[in-house]
């Protein structure tokens, strides 16, 4: 069983400063590091697409400023939704997020809902994890990014910070839906 929780638009010194303490429980508890986000490339479509191909954007072919998929070639590199499947076709796979060319794009889950809000995609996230038993599940949240696009991004600009807080607290959510299912 995997969940991934994303948060799209977290740069490791902001979340430094942020009051996160249930990123921090997550931190403690597994494995942490600010590596991943060093690839000169910092658009979400490509990163994401890095994320969910285990490649790099000179291989996937996603590598536009304006965030579109134009160019992949998710059928040289899959998902690894997609190998997963092929490897065992009984795996019960969501995706949710905000932002739906990302879900029509990359993950090639079982069920794949796109949600107006973080709030939304928190609210139904907590629902499934509670009523049904996903194998793999990746949830994608956007008001961190949306905040750095509105605000600016730093560990100074205090709506920036604010909002890693509140997507901390939606975190907490998730977890507890989690850890509280029958």
């Amino acid at each position: 069983k995997v969940l991934i929780i994303g948060i799209d638009g977290t740069m490791p010194s902001a979340l430094a400063v942020a009051r996160t303490p249930n990123l921090d429980a997550l931190k403690s508890n597994g494995c942490y590091s600010v590596r991943g986000v060093t690839h000169p490339v910092t658009h979400s479509a490509a990163c994401w697409s890095s994320f969910f191909t285990g490649v790099w954007g000179d291989k996937h072919g996603v590598n536009d400023p304006g965030n579109s998929f134009a160019g992949n070639q998710f059928s040289n590199y899959p998902s690894f939704f997609q190998r997963l499947e092929a490897a065992n076709r009984n795996l019960n796979t969501l995706a949710f997020a905000r932002w739906s060319p990302m879900l029509t794009a990359v993950p090639d889950a079982d069920v794949k809902l796109s949600f107006a809000s973080d709030a939304a995609v928190t609210d139904e996230t907590c629902r499934r994890l509670t009523n049904s038993n996903p194998d793999v599940f990746w949830m994608l949240l956007l008001d961190v990014d949306s905040a750095g696009h509105a605000s600016g991004w730093g560990p100074t600009v205090s709506n920036y910070v604010r909002a890693i807080e509140i997507a901390d607290d939606r975190v907490g959510q998730i977890m507890s839906a989690l850890t509280n299912r029958v």
